[in-house]
């Protein structure tokens, strides 16, 4: 196998969502410890619910889009 059978390509591109999906929710987390030592207002108004939901993101229940790069010929069509 030269690793570019179907089910490869599910598997890379699974891949890449979850690293996506866990890159944002680190960002996410990080920015939330920042706004609470900083004692900003920002960081109380995120609720129990919300930080349960950042814990568990799951990428099979995510909608994804496949966008053109920015500036691609096929966007400047519209």
């Amino acid at each position: 196998m030269d690793g570019t059978t179907p089910e490869h390509w599910n598997l890379r591109r699974d891949q890449r969502r979850i690293l996506h999906l866990t890159d944002l929710r680190d960002w996410c987390m990080q920015r939330l410890a920042h706004l609470s030592l900083s004692n900003m207002e920002d960081a109380r108004c995120l609720t129990g619910e919300h930080l349960e939901m950042l814990e568990a993101t799951n990428p099979a229940t995510m909608l994804w889009l496949d966008l053109p790069p920015s500036g691609s010929p096929e966007e400047r069509q519209f």
